[in-house]
C-alpha cells in the first residue's frame, strides 16, 4: 500500500506556506479531516473490492485513483463517493468532543462545501457525473461534466479570495480537467471494450437507430437498428472491434 501513496509537490509547497504564515494548526486540523475523508472512500472501495491504483496526497485533500471498470454499478460508485463526506462529518464531531477551537467549524464546512463543488475530480463532480449518467449517454455525460467543471473553475477564480494556496488548488484542478478532456476518447473506448470482452447485460434496454455508439448508456443494454434489423449490443461491438 505504501508504494501506492504519492505526495504531490503542491502538498509540500502549501505545507511550507502554512508553516511560514502561522497557519500550521488550522492546516493540521484540515489534514486530519482530509485523512478521515479519504479513508471513507478507501474503506468503502475495499468493501466493494475495487482496485486502488494510487492515492495522491494534496494540500486540500486526497485523490484516490481506481483501476476499475467503467461499467461497475452506479450504486457502488455513489456509495464510495458519498462516504468521504460522511466520514469527514463523523471525524469532525469526534475531535470536537475532546479538542475544540471556534474556527474548526468554519474550516470543516469550507472543506466540505469546497469538495462538493462540481469541478473534476472533486467529489461534487463525481456525484454530478453519476446523476448525468442516469439521464444521458456516458459520452455526453463526460462532456457536460468537463464543461461544467470549467465554468465553476472560472467562478472560483473570479470570486474566491485570491491567495497562493487557493491558486495552487485551482491550477491543479484545471490541469486534471484538461487531462480528462484529452483522454475522453480513450475513456469511451475503454467503456466499449469492457462491454465487448465481458459480455455485460442489464435488465433494461435502449433502442438506438443507426450505428451511434455514443448514445450508449452506462447501466443499460442496447439494441441497434441497422438495415431494418434490430441487432444486439454484443453483435455490434463484435463487428466494431473485429473490423
Amino acid at each position: 500500500m505504501a508504494k501506492k501513496i504519492y505526495f504531490h509537490p503542491i502538498f509540500f509547497l502549501c505545507t511550507m506556506i502554512a508553516l511560514m504564515t502561522g497557519f500550521f494548526k488550522p492546516y493540521l486540523f484540515l489534514f486530519y479531516l482530509f485523512f478521515c475523508h479519504e479513508c471513507g472512500h478507501i474503506i468503502t472501495a475495499c468493501y466493494y473490492r475495487w482496485n486502488i491504483k494510487k492515492i495522491i496526497v494534496l494540500p486540500f485533500g486526497g485523490l484516490t485513483i481506481f483501476e476499475e471498470q467503467l461499467n461497475r454499478p452506479i450504486k457502488e460508485e455513489f456509495v464510495i463517493t458519498i462516504m468521504g463526506p460522511i466520514f469527514q462529518i463523523i471525524a469532525y464531531h469526534i475531535i470536537t468532543l475532546v479538542f475544540y477551537k471556534p474556527y474548526f467549524l468554519n474550516l470543516h464546512l469550507s472543506f466540505l462545501c469546497f469538495n462538493l463543488i462540481p469541478i473534476y475530480p472533486l467529489d461534487g463532480s463525481k456525484l454530478l457525473l453519476l446523476f448525468l449518467e442516469k439521464l444521458f449517454p456516458i459520452y455526453q455525460s463526460y462532456q457536460s461534466l468537463l464543461l461544467i467543471s470549467c465554468f465553476f473553475a472560472i467562478l472560483l477564480f473570479l470570486y474566491m479570495p485570491q491567495n497562493l494556496i487557493l491558486l495552487c488548488m485551482l491550477l491543479f484542478l484545471l490541469k486534471k480537467v484538461w487531462e480528462e478532456y484529452r483522454k475522453l476518447p480513450f475513456t469511451f473506448d475503454k467503456f466499449l471494450l469492457e462491454r465487448y470482452l465481458k459480455h455485460l447485460h442489464f435488465s433494461k434496454y435502449i433502442k438506438i437507430r443507426k450505428l451511434n455508439l455514443k448514445k450508449m448508456k452506462r447501466d443499460r443494454s442496447h439494441l441497434f437498428l441497422l438495415e431494418n434489423k434490430w441487432l444486439s449490443e454484443a453483435t455490434i461491438l463484435k463487428k466494431w472491434f473485429d473490423k
